[in-house]
């Protein structure tokens, strides 16, 4: 694997988390429930 791939991998990783955790906070605060976590 060159290795110039790996830290765009890292971030694509790092977006995607970040955007999967914002989503489950919208959803969350759209039912209305209390986020834990």
């Amino acid at each position: 694997v060159p290795l110039y791939i790996v830290p765009s991998l890292e971030q694509t990783l790092n977006k995607i988390l970040l955007i999967a955790d914002w989503l489950k906070n919208v959803s969350c605060h759209k039912i209305n429930l209390n986020c834990l976590g």
